[in-house]
């Protein structure tokens, strides 16, 4: 996983470091322009193509659509896909997706993709449909500054005290 320095101040002047949430994967055929994005906390795949904006039909824009794996054959989710970068002429659509192949982070923390960032958040913080999900934690949890380790009552020894 990357981090970045955001050049964002964190109020005293100081850097903060972000995180990559989504990485590029590469699909097992040709795709043409279209490209994948991973969830890196997650198992989400989310397929990256331009299209004509349907509100400008001679711009293009690009669709996201959640994916189970990073291939055209795989299964629908049911999940709508998200419409982003309206208006793009060819050339600015084609730089734009060098641009996110080469870092989706840097296209995803733009403030006009915040409710792209908020899709793909919610998308990739729900289970995939028919996937079995790992636990959440296999440590356990930190003990508390009296010393005492909190254990799950499924873990507890039971001791029959005569």
């Amino acid at each position: 996983m990357s981090t970045h320095r955001h050049p964002e101040a964190d109020g005293d002047g100081r850097s903060i470091v972000i995180a990559a949430e989504f990485e590029v994967v590469r699909s097992r055929e040709a795709e043409g322009l279209s490209l994948y994005l991973r969830s890196v906390a997650g198992s989400w795949h989310f397929r990256v193509s331009p299209i004509r904006d349907p509100s400008q039909v001679r711009f293009w824009c690009l669709v996201l659509e959640p994916c189970m794996e990073p291939s055209v054959n795989a299964p629908q989710t049911g999940l709508d896909p998200f419409v982003a970068s309206p208006g793009l002429t060819r050339d600015r659509m084609l730089a734009l997706l060098a641009q996110v192949r080469e870092e989706p982070m840097d296209w995803l923390r733009d403030p006009g993709n915040r409710a792209l960032m908020a899709w793909l958040r919610d998308i990739a913080g729900t289970p995939v449909p028919g996937r079995p999900q790992p636990p959440r934690s296999s440590r356990l949890p930190a003990s508390d500054p009296g010393g005492d380790v909190a254990v799950p009552s499924t873990l507890q020894k039971r001791s029959v005290i005569p």
